[in-house]
């Protein structure tokens, strides 16, 4: 059974945790935004002016910046934070460790690879820098689900529900590579093809932006 997010189970107590942490986070930045806000207008400096205030301007600047980052806390409360995140974040990789015994099968490189994105998915959301996080954000969310569909044999979920719509006029597109997994295809030619669509789709989508995923 594949990523199972019911209460109990650490997928769901791991989403649940990054749920509460985004909200405080949210919080925390709505609450810096008035704080900055309130603050006065930061002007620029005619820079052919005197040295000292440009040397003012851009320690203000660089202050301000640095207090947006740390979402308006103290650097001390920053710092014990993000320990804390570290700590509960080990945590759970020693508890997700300990529960996959299946170190001979190609379906625990996938389900790393799955729990490590989450957690690429939770920095990226609440703590990422650039401008375009939301868009690599998203390439990983869809990674993601190309996992779960791989995973599940072509199907969204352990459950085996009904397959959306499967496009079968490009099947040939989808079988470059060696496959000793078969699965049992319940649905016949529209689960296999999607079966392979998503694995394909996933190492071409990894292929194209791994190297862009970062910070």
């Amino acid at each position: 059974m594949y990523f199972e997010y019911g209460d109990y189970t650490l997928e769901g107590r791991v989403a649940k945790w990054m749920k509460a942490q985004s909200r405080k986070m949210n919080t925390w930045e709505r609450q810096c935004e008035k704080k900055i806000d309130a603050m006065p207008e930061l002007v620029e400096p005619d820079y052919q002016g005197p040295e000292e205030l440009i040397e003012a301007f851009e320690k203000e600047e660089e202050r301000r910046n640095d207090l947006y980052m740390r979402k308006g806390r103290s650097k001390e409360e920053w710092k014990a934070y993000r320990t804390e995140l570290y700590r509960q974040e080990q945590k759970f990789w020693k508890e997700y460790h300990a529960g996959i015994d299946e170190d001979f099968d190609n379906a625990y490189i996938l389900k790393i690879l799955h729990f490590k994105l989450r957690w690429m998915v939770f920095y990226w959301d609440n703590f990422g820098h650039c401008m375009n996080g939301w868009h690599v954000s998203r390439q990983m969310k869809l990674a993601m689900r190309l996992i779960e569909i791989i995973l599940n044999d072509g199907f969204d979920t352990y459950k085996k529900t009904k397959l959306p719509y499967v496009n079968v006029r490009n099947k040939d597109r989808f079988y470059g590579f060696k496959d000793w997994h078969q699965p049992c295809y319940y649905e016949g030619i529209k689960q296999e093809v999607r079966f392979r669509k998503a694995y394909c789709l996933f190492f071409n989508l990894l292929k194209q932006n791994l190297l862009s995923w970062w910070d």
